[in-house]
C-alpha cells in the first residue's frame, strides 16, 4: 500500500510538471521568435562569436622587451563600445550636495584612412546610445547626421593625437621592458572642462606587463598625471542670443555674429535641426552644440519663427571668458590593454576624480541663455563653492 501511494504521488507530481510546462510553453511560444531575434542582434553588435575577455589576453609567456607603436591597418575600422558615468557634487550652503548623474553609452568607430610617414590619418565617429534627452528628442535625432559626431584625427605611430578628446599614450622611441617608466605629454579634458584650448599634462607611464601567446603579443600600460593641479581659463561657447522660458529672443549681443541675423521677439524652434520637447532638452542641446567650447568659428543653425514663418539662420559660434577654473586631479591612473602586433588599444579604463573651483570675474559678461540653460551666471552671483566630479569610463574593442 505504501509503495502504491508513493507511486501515485510521484505520478501526480509528473502530471503537475507536464501541465506547468505546457502552460509556460503556451505563454512564451510567441515570444521565442523575438527572443531569438534579440539574441542575434546582440551577437551582431558585440561580436559574440569572436569576443574574448580582456583578462584572457594576459596569459602567456612573459616578454623581456617590446617596442610600442601605433600601427593600425590602413583601410580598416576598429569599433569600440564605451561607457561613461559622471557623478557631480556641489558645495552649497556649507554642505556637499549631490548635483546629478550623467551616464553615456555608445560606439566609437575609428577608421584608418591613410598612412603618411609615421602618422595615420583617421576618422572617428561617435554614436551615443543613451543620454539625458527625452525619448521624443532622441527618436528625432536617430535619423539626423548630428546624432553622430565625427572627428578627423592625425595620430603618430607614438600614439600622439593632434586634437583633444582622444586619449593618447606617448610611447618612447626605444624598446622598453616590463617595469620601465617614461614621461610624455597628453591633452587633458573631461566632460565639463569649459575652456577653448585644452591644457597639456605631463604624464608618467609604466609598462606593467608584456606577454606572448597564440593570439599575439599584448601588454598593460598605466599612466598617471605628474602634477595634480592645473588652472585654465573658464570659457564657454557663445552665439550672442538670450531667450526666455517661451523660447522668445529677449536680447542679442551687439558684437556677435547673431546681431542683425536674429532679432528680439524671434521664436527659437530648433538648434542644428533638433527640436526640443522640454526645457531639459533645450539645456542638453545648448550644452551639446553651443555651451561647450569646441568647434569655435563653425556655423550653428538656429531655426526661428518670425512673422509666423520658420527659417534657418546660420550663426558663427564664438566664445566668452568668464574667469578661471582651478582643477585638482586625484585617482587619475588610467589602465590600457594594448595589442602590440596590431598596434591598437584593446581596452581602456579609468576612474579619475576632479575637484573644480570657479573664480569668476567681478563684472559678469553677456552670456547666452536658452530657456535658463546657462547656469554660470547664477553660480557667479551666488558665489557657489567647488564641484567634485567622480568620473568613470571604460572602452572595449568589439571583435
Amino acid at each position: 500500500m505504501v509503495n502504491r501511494r508513493l507511486w501515485q504521488i510521484e505520478a501526480e507530481k509528473q502530471d503537475m510538471r507536464k501541465n506547468l510546462l505546457l502552460r509556460i510553453r503556451n505563454q512564451v511560444e510567441d515570444k521565442q521568435v523575438y527572443k531569438f531575434l534579440y539574441f542575434i542582434m546582440a551577437c551582431s553588435l558585440i561580436g559574440l562569436g569572436n569576443c574574448r575577455k580582456s583578462s584572457d589576453r594576459l596569459d602567456g609567456e612573459p616578454l623581456h622587451e617590446v617596442l610600442l607603436r601605433y600601427t593600425p591597418r590602413v583601410g580598416g575600422t576598429n569599433n569600440y563600445r564605451f561607457f561613461i558615468n559622471l557623478d557631480k557634487k556641489l558645495f552649497k550652503k556649507d554642505k556637499w550636495r549631490k548635483e546629478k548623474n550623467e551616464r553615456l553609452e555608445g560606439i566609437i568607430s575609428i577608421e584608418t584612412t591613410e598612412q603618411n610617414g609615421d602618422s595615420y590619418r583617421t576618422k572617428a565617429d561617435i554614436r551615443i546610445g543613451n543620454s539625458n534627452l527625452t525619448k521624443e528628442a532622441l527618436d528625432a535625432m536617430k535619423s539626423k547626421a548630428e546624432a553622430v559626431r565625427s572627428y578627423e584625427l592625425n595620430i603618430s605611430d607614438r600614439y600622439v593625437c593632434d586634437k583633444e578628446g582622444i586619449g593618447n599614450l606617448c610611447f618612447t622611441d626605444e624598446p622598453v621592458s616590463p617595469g620601465a617608466e617614461w614621461k610624455g605629454e597628453q591633452l587633458f579634458g573631461f566632460g565639463d572642462l569649459v575652456t577653448v584650448d585644452a591644457p597639456t599634462l605631463m604624464m608618467s607611464y609604466r609598462l606593467v606587463s608584456a606577454i606572448k601567446n597564440k593570439d599575439g603579443r599584448f601588454c598593460v600600460i598605466e599612466s598617471t598625471p605628474v602634477k595634480n593641479q592645473i588652472e585654465v581659463p573658464l570659457q564657454i561657447g557663445q552665439l550672442g542670443v538670450q531667450c526666455n522660458a517661451m523660447a522668445k529672443v529677449t536680447a542679442v549681443r551687439e558684437d556677435s555674429d547673431a546681431h542683425g541675423k536674429i532679432k528680439v521677439d524671434d521664436i527659437l524652434v530648433a538648434i542644428n535641426g533638433h527640436k526640443a520637447v522640454t526645457a531639459r532638452d533645450w539645456k542638453v542641446l545648448y550644452e551639446k552644440f553651443v555651451g561647450m567650447p569646441d568647434n569655435i568659428g563653425s556655423d550653428i543653425i538656429l531655426t526661428i519663427r518670425r512673422d509666423g514663418q520658420e527659417q534657418d539662420v546660420k550663426v558663427k559660434k564664438s566664445y566668452v571668458t568668464l574667469g578661471t577654473m582651478g582643477i585638482e586631479i586625484s585617482k587619475g591612473t588610467r589602465k590600457v590593454l594594448f595589442d602590440i602586433d596590431k598596434g591598437i588599444i584593446i581596452s581602456d579604463e579609468a576612474s579619475p576624480v576632479y575637484s573644480v573651483i570657479y573664480n569668476f570675474f567681478d563684472a559678469f559678461p553677456f552670456v547666452d541663455n536658452f530657456m535658463g540653460a546657462s547656469a554660470f551666471e547664477g553660480r557667479a552671483n551666488t558665489k557657489l563653492g567647488p564641484r567634485i566630479y567622480y568620473n568613470q569610463w571604460k572602452l572595449n574593442l568589439l571583435q
